[in-house]
């Protein structure tokens, strides 16, 4: 917190990452990585399965996650997220979010926010739904 520059490598262990106070931080982990990026804080982090990926306030985040993850981007950050497959991504307030996924995963944009969707390695545009999601490689 309060601008240290923190690197967590959990290796094969699950773990989490508070970055507060305009902190740099770069997280991973082989297995779960729960990470929240909070106010100005830079953030990198990748993470295996099942990880959890929140970025609030003005913090901008750059974030890899497995399969089954779920990443947020909230308030007015700016977030760019690489996502497995069956992933969830919320994009909401002002936020801007840049996602690459891959199969069955969904992006939920709010209408103030500002998203791109690109699918699998092709980076083919997500699939629009008519409740405003973004669909890559499932149905609506």
């Amino acid at each position: 917190m309060a601008g240290a520059d923190c690197k967590t490598d959990c290796g094969s262990s699950a773990c989490s990452l508070d970055c507060t106070m305009a902190a740099k931080c770069n997280g991973s982990s082989e297995d779960a990585l729960v990470l929240q990026c909070i106010d100005t804080s830079e953030c990198k982090g990748n993470g295996g399965d099942n990880s959890v990926l929140t970025c609030t306030q003005q913090s901008k985040c750059d974030l890899k996650a497995g399969v089954r993850s779920v990443a947020m981007c909230r308030d007015q950050a700016v977030c760019k997220f690489d996502m497995g497959s069956i992933a969830t991504i919320l994009c909401e307030g002002e936020s801007s979010c840049d996602i690459k996924c891959y199969a069955d995963c969904t992006a939920r944009c709010a209408e103030t926010a500002e998203c791109k969707v690109s699918c699998g390695a092709e980076g083919t545009p997500g699939v629009a739904c008519p409740d405003g999601s973004l669909v890559c490689g499932a149905g609506c």
